[in-house]
């Protein structure tokens, strides 16, 4: 009986260093891969050593056991690879993680591995299966009651129908949209769905529905912090998409003051280039029409 004990002892002991080791392993494992990781985002040095720092992360989290640690390194690891133009391989990771998802019976993390699929299809213009994968995850967000995420997967779908000029089944999406993310009080998703549905009333000349939701999303935008949740310079996109509006619907002197209004910004050019240059075009776009030639051609340079 004593010896019996003392096997049971070394059982449990052996086994607490066992789960020790394992866990300070996983820890030193985890320590190397955020180094690389960190190494791989650093947009300062060249692509190729960048590249070099990204392999060996990617190998490392390939050896973590599938659990929520190894999804958001490997999730990490893709977007590097779509960051540096390497979007085929965030696509075959997208679809690793899917079936590892699958294998691991965890809805939450194949849902979001749908939607990068779809995500990569939006960036490769190839929209109808864009859709597809966004669908996809939407029915496996609504399997488990995710309003936020299926609220997210009809913005997504909104955007990829307007970039497929499909402005009704755009208009549609977003409406959708906004039934869920009302549920989950999402801000953002909130700002995002109405400045689609600006967008695609302004491409089905209804300028006054487009006009009411461009204001809503300007107004979120005013009263809640978006830079938080990842939305940077979201008041001058919304006074630029006004302007915009006002541009397309013929009111030149009202386009001017809003892209005036967007431009005030002295982050704007640092933060988000694209949208400076955008404004700066737009800008051009109603002097020229109003016969105002001064700062020109200098806005359109």
């Amino acid at each position: 009986m004593k010896r019996f004990f003392l096997f049971l002892i070394s059982i449990v002991l052996l086994s607490c260093e066992n789960h020790s080791f394992i866990k300070e392993r996983n820890k030193s494992l985890q320590d190397s891969i955020s180094l690389f990781i960190e190494k791989a985002n650093n947009y300062e040095i060249p692509k190729s050593k960048a590249l070099e720092h990204l392999v060996k992360a990617e190998s490392l989290v390939n050896s973590l056991p599938k659990d929520s640690l190894y999804f958001k390194n490997k999730i990490y690891v893709g977007f590097i690879y779509f960051n540096l133009g390497i979007k085929d391989k965030y696509k075959t990771i997208s679809f690793e993680l899917i079936n590892d998802a699958i294998e691991a019976k965890d809805s939450f993390y194949l849902a979001r591995s749908y939607s990068y699929i779809g995500d990569y299809y939006t960036d490769k213009v190839v929209l109808d299966s864009a859709v597809i994968y966004y669908q996809n995850a939407e029915k496996v967000y609504f399997g488990i009651k995710d309003n936020i995420g299926i609220g997210r997967m009809h913005v997504k779908m909104a955007t990829a129908k307007f970039r497929a000029r499909d402005y009704l089944g755009s208009e549609k999406s977003a409406v959708m949209a906004l039934t869920y993310i009302r549920l989950a009080n999402n801000k953002l998703l909130e700002y995002e769905a109405n400045t689609s549905l600006g967008l695609a009333c302004v491409e089905t000349k209804d300028y006054e529905k487009a006009d009411e939701y461009f204001q809503k999303a300007y107004k979120i935008a005013r009263e809640e912090n978006l830079e938080n949740l990842g939305q940077y310079q979201s008041k001058a996109i919304s006074l630029n998409n006004l302007g915009f509006l006002y541009l397309k619907s013929g009111k030149y002197k009202e386009a001017l003051n809003y892209f005036n209004q967007a431009n005030q910004d002295s982050n704007l050019k640092i933060e988000f280039p694209e949208l400076y240059a955008t404004i700066l075009d737009n800008k051009a776009k109603a002097k020229l029409k109003l016969g105002d030639f001064s700062g020109l051609p200098g806005d359109f340079l």
